[in-house]
């Protein structure tokens, strides 16, 4: 049954289902996961009433289960490497805005962190806050991301480098291919957002080089609106910005 659902997908038939749609995934993850999909589907259709159309689930669990599979990869590059990545700082006269997110998925809650510092490391903002009723892992990133970037166009900034380590969101806002999954509306505004800017580009850092923005996240769940602070950061922020400027060149 499994197999013959994603081979009836429009984007290829067997070479779907023997990993060049789906990378070097096994079928008992795969299998797995396409049964907690359809189960969370007919939740959602029961509670919310709505429920996806078939070339979204399929899209959804791909997306899915790369970003599980790159994790995977990343936790075995960590025991190897000891070097680990921090945060650098961007070019004179750009404004690097590093962005997270956190999500429980048993509430259906998360919260989002966005951090803004110019070449010399200086906080020049921060705004944090509450992320509602969101569906899945892959909502919060998209939303953080919109967060931020939506942020930082009310801050005035004109040259903008938004960096954070959810690889998968970075990737789909370089791309210039239509996202037909769930969080293609998400991608798609972030992307004419983008416009809007003299200069703007998405960057990828490993979690290790985005922990004020993973500190401010945090903060973020637990308010119950957004807050913005000015050349300034909370004291949950602090160890993690004391840190990173001590790494500064």
């Amino acid at each position: 049954m499994v197999k013959e659902k994603y081979s009836s997908d429009d984007r290829g038939t067997e070479s779907a289902v023997d990993g060049g749609f789906f990378g070097d995934l096994n079928w008992w993850d795969i299998s797995i996961t396409t049964a907690w999909t359809i189960w969370n589907d007919r939740n959602l259709e029961l509670h919310d009433g709505h429920r996806r159309n078939p070339s979204e689930v399929v899209e959804f669990i791909r997306s899915y289960l790369l970003e599980f599979q790159r994790c995977q990869q990343a936790v075995t590059t960590r025991s190897v490497i000891v070097e680990q990545v921090r945060w650098k700082a961007p070019a004179r006269g750009i404004y690097k805005i590093n962005f997270d997110g956190g999500f429980q998925a048993s509430s259906r809650l998360g919260g989002f962190g966005a951090v803004a510092r110019d070449s010399e490391g200086k906080v020049l903002g921060a705004i944090a806050g509450p992320l509602l009723m969101v569906r899945d892992i892959f909502a919060v990133e998209a939303l953080e991301a919109l967060k931020a970037i939506s942020w930082a166009k009310d801050m005035g900034f004109q040259d903008v480098a938004l960096e954070g380590d959810a690889l998968t969101i970075i990737r789909k806002l370089n791309s210039s291919s239509p996202d037909l999954s769930p969080i293609g509306p998400y991608i798609e505004e972030i992307q004419s957002y983008c416009s809007l800017f003299r200069s703007c580009i998405f960057a990828h850092v490993k979690r290790d080089g985005n922990t004020v923005a993973n500190s401010f996240a945090k903060h973020g769940s637990s308010l119950p609106v957004n807050m913005i602070w000015m050349e300034e950061v909370p004291a949950s922020a602090m160890d993690a910005l004391k840190f990173d400027c001590n790494v500064l060149p």
